[in-house]
């Protein structure tokens, strides 16, 4: 915040919210319309001032913190699955470990963007929820929709791309995620294991490499499955 009030050039983020902070803000200059700039300025800034509200939510512990964020965020579309899958995460872990938990989980998304070739100009980076998507359909789909007409999604097709509402109807029937280390565990352990995975097949599919030459050719003809069916078969 300092170094956007001082205007600071050099400043550099350290971690992906931080950097969306100043993105966010770089949107705000960049579609400030001209009509409200020069003589009419003040006029906004006091319209601004007048008529804006910020509401403060307060809570008694963070785990109602957590809660309320999940279900005012579930009724929108500006957190992605991947996001709120991150949030239900890191409500059920212990407080002591969710600063951990949350660098874990930043960390590996953050290497799965940077490694990717993901245009973003003018769009989103979807990277994380495409590669959340493949790790928890390769792990935990049981079922697929049957090809008759009229059938219902299962597993795998509920694993698409809002797959946060079936994690939390199933995390601890399906996921065996019962305790809080279960869940420190499924990002410490798990969800960095199937990453370094996934990073890897997304380098042997985009270079050719001795010894993952199928890799390769794989990606190069599309067959876009063999990442999720490798994730599948290599134990956590």
């Amino acid at each position: 915040m300092q170094a956007l009030l001082q205007k600071d050039q050099t400043y550099l983020p350290m971690s992906e919210s931080v950097r969306n902070m100043l993105d966010r803000y770089q949107d705000i200059e960049d579609l400030f319309p001209d009509e409200l700039k020069g003589e009419a300025l003040p006029y906004f800034i006091n319209w601004l001032i007048e008529k804006v509200l910020l509401l403060e939510i307060d809570t008694p512990s963070e785990d109602e913190a957590h809660t309320i964020f999940l279900t005012m965020n579930d009724r929108g579309l500006s957190l992605n699955s991947a996001e709120m899958m991150k949030a239900f995460v890191i409500q059920h872990v212990a407080e002591d470990d969710r600063i951990k938990v949350n660098q874990e989980w930043q960390s590996n998304i953050s290497r799965i963007k940077n490694a990717s070739s993901y245009d973003t100009s003018g769009m989103v980076n979807t990277q994380d929820v495409e590669f959340v998507s493949i790790w928890l359909r390769a792990k935990y789909a049981n079922r697929m929709r049957d090809t008759k007409r009229g059938a219902k999604d299962e597993d795998y097709e509920l694993l698409g791309d809002k797959f946060h509402a079936w994690v939390s109807n199933n995390a601890r029937t399906v996921m065996g995620l019962a305790k809080p280390n279960d869940y420190k565990n499924f990002v410490l352990t798990e969800m960095t294991r199937v990453t370094d995975v996934y990073l890897r097949m997304m380098d042997y599919g985009s270079k050719f490499t001795t010894g993952y030459e199928e890799v390769f050719y794989n990606a190069n003809r599309d067959l876009t499955y063999q990442t999720m069916l490798a994730i599948a078969a290599i134990k956590k």
